[in-house]
């Protein structure tokens, strides 16, 4: 195997391990919520806080890697996520008393939202590894990875929920309202241990990628707008960096505008809207996991499917105006039908939604992007759906509560179909400047690192 293919493949498997743990954690946080006694609406604030960390991390992690280094840029997101989810199994063990284990548990999203920026550095090292005209397939490649994670991750939750920490009492304290069997902390600890875990093999397995630190020392000036290598890591110096990238490069902020609302309805749904649909109907967490695995199981499927599509029969835009349409779909199915049944038939358009929201965006932007700009256009974007997920779930937790499920899915739909629209009308401008990077392809193509 060639280094740069050796090399993409410990990205793809830390990805895969990095979904591992988030599955498990994305699929008992509600129920960790409401064990503690949290409503809809703190269910929604876990997550916003998450979204406030990642706005100003993603910024600032996706600088730094242009400037400073990927391989720091992993080991930071891989140990503040250990950090978050230690201070989930502390406050579901009743570290502090049982008056702060709610608050504990929406501080343990703060952390994580700063530090956990692993997709946003492992879409930039994959960029400083993959000639351009292969970028598409390597963002498609990724997200199998993350697929693949989150296909044992929520079963494996929900398996662990009940199985309390060897040596410690019965989880029998801390009964939830409902009557049900109470989730125990050893989940959040297996997904603090595999991160920690991780933080050394970043440092220790993958090369330096980014080309400021990489750059030969016979090399005259760096190009306008390139990192030096000596980074200010102040969030206002990362906004405006961010900032000067959109606007030497508009096609970035089109697409990253385009993308916003529909990225904002899909986050609600998966963070905020999911677990209080499965919750209503009385799923378990074995259950919910059990649903989560088979949407990444559809979901690995649909991208295999896609990846053997060449990218010139069916270009970003297209596949991404088709998820949209799926997700919308699915979206006004369950408003319609607002039981847990119709959850099931809804699996193959959220497969298809999921696939394509989480891999097309990105590699739109990083083929849009130059070469020594990779972390901070595609943490400008991560930035921006950041923001989203700020709002998306307090507003979704906020519709849960007052409107119920029906009002908070049509929601989702209309959102989906604005952004749609939007992408639409942009499509002529996004597919002329594809057709330039097309052309661009065969230069880039033989600069790309061989990384040893």
């Amino acid at each position: 195997m060639a280094p740069s293919r050796h090399h993409r493949a410990i990205v793809y498997a830390a990805v895969a391990l990095d979904y591992f743990a988030v599955g498990m954690m994305r699929t008992l946080l509600p129920f960790y919520a409401q064990q503690l006694g949290g409503s809809a609406l703190v269910q929604g604030a876990l997550e916003a806080l998450c979204g406030m960390g990642q706005f100003l991390g993603s910024v600032l992690l996706g600088r730094m890697s242009d400037g400073r280094g990927r391989k720091a840029g992993l080991a930071i997101s891989f140990g503040g996520s250990a950090l978050g989810y230690a201070l989930v199994a502390a406050s579901i063990a009743g570290v502090g008393g049982e008056r702060y284990s709610l608050p504990l548990l929406l501080l343990s999203r703060v952390p994580v939202g700063l530090a956990k920026q692993t997709i946003t550095i492992s879409r930039a090292v994959l960029a400083d590894l993959t000639p351009l005209s292969s970028r598409s397939a390597a963002m498609q490649r990724l997200y199998s990875a993350m697929a693949a994670g989150y296909i044992v991750g929520p079963p494996a939750g929900g398996w662990l929920a009940h199985r309390r920490v060897p040596g410690s009492a019965p989880p029998d304290a801390r009964v939830p309202a409902d009557g049900r069997t109470p989730v125990t902390a050893l989940p959040a600890i297996v997904a603090c241990v595999v991160f920690a875990a991780l933080t050394p093999i970043a440092l220790a397995m993958l090369p330096e990628t980014s080309p400021a630190v990489r750059r030969p020392l016979d090399a005259a000036a760096p190009p306008a707008g390139a990192s030096t290598g000596r980074v200010v890591l102040r969030p206002a110096a990362a906004a405006r960096a961010a900032g000067g990238v959109l606007r030497a490069h508009p096609r970035i902020f089109l697409i990253i505008c385009a993308q916003w609302l529909p990225e904002c309805a899909f986050v609600a749904f998966t963070a905020a809207a999911l677990g209080p649909i499965a919750h209503a109907h009385g799923w378990s967490p074995s259950e919910l996991g059990s649903y989560n695995s088979a949407w990444a199981i559809a979901a690995l499927c649909t991208s295999v499917l896609l990846g053997a599509i060449p990218l010139r029969a069916l270009g970003d835009v297209s596949r991404l105006c088709a998820g949209y349409l799926s997700f919308t779909l699915a979206c006004a199915g369950l408003a319609a039908h607002p039981t847990a049944a119709a959850l099931w038939p809804a699996l193959p358009a959220l497969a298809l939604a999921v696939t394509v929201i989480r891999a097309a965006p990105a590699a739109l932007v990083s083929r849009a992007a130059p070469a020594e700009s990779q972390g901070e256009a595609l943490g400008a974007l991560d930035a921006a759906n950041s923001l989203g997920r700020v709002v998306a779930p307090l507003g979704i937790g906020w519709a849960f509560a007052r409107a119920g499920q029906r009002a908070a899915l049509g929601g989702c739909a209309a959102a989906t179909l604005v952004g749609l629209a939007a992408l639409l009308c942009l499509q002529g401008g996004l597919d002329a400047g594809g057709a330039t990077d097309a052309r661009g392809a065969r230069a880039q193509d033989g600069k790309v690192q061989k990384v040893s």
